[in-house]
């Protein structure tokens, strides 16, 4: 797992994350950040999750139809260190993700070999965004995948 690797260097105790998609990496990410806000689309998955999440992890339902699904990562007071992506509307968080980051900020993007999410990737690298990409197997699943992360930082706008 190169971008776990990758990632675990990185990352600061005093980091603020957004996960958009709840699960085994937000187990991670507390574990190494001072505060994870988790948006989770799936009600199901919120139930197995919410009594295993530790104190620094604010974990938020809200159906991905909602318009709060896509507000939400906007509504902040501060912002983020990371955005995680890895829920539904891909591509529409990833448009709002550069106002809402830091200006040294990350955005990672799970399962970025897909074609459905090329367009709005490319997008970020016509910006200027440095991208790293990380192959390999997956947790949890039977396949691999690329994942990409965007350092934010290096917007030329």
């Amino acid at each position: 797992y190169a971008a776990t690797q990758h990632l675990a260097e990185i990352a600061r105790p005093d980091w603020q994350v957004i996960e958009y998609g709840l699960g085994s990496s937000t187990l991670w990410w507390a574990a190494r950040v001072q505060h994870i806000t988790a948006i989770e689309h799936d009600l199901d998955w919120v139930e197995i999750f919410q009594d295993r999440l530790p104190a620094n992890v604010s974990l938020e339902f809200i159906d991905q139809k909602d318009p709060r699904y896509l507000d939400r990562l906007l509504e902040q007071p501060q912002a983020f260190d990371l955005i995680s992506v890895d829920g539904k509307r891909r591509n529409s968080v990833v448009k709002r993700a550069a106002t809402a980051a830091k200006p040294d900020g990350y955005l990672l993007f799970d399962d970025s070999q897909k074609v459905r999410y090329a367009k709005p990737l490319k997008k970020l690298r016509n910006r200027g965004f440095e991208q790293t990409d990380f192959w390999g197997p997956k947790p949890l699943q039977s396949y691999g995948g690329k994942t990409s992360l965007f350092q934010l930082g290096q917007d030329s706008d």
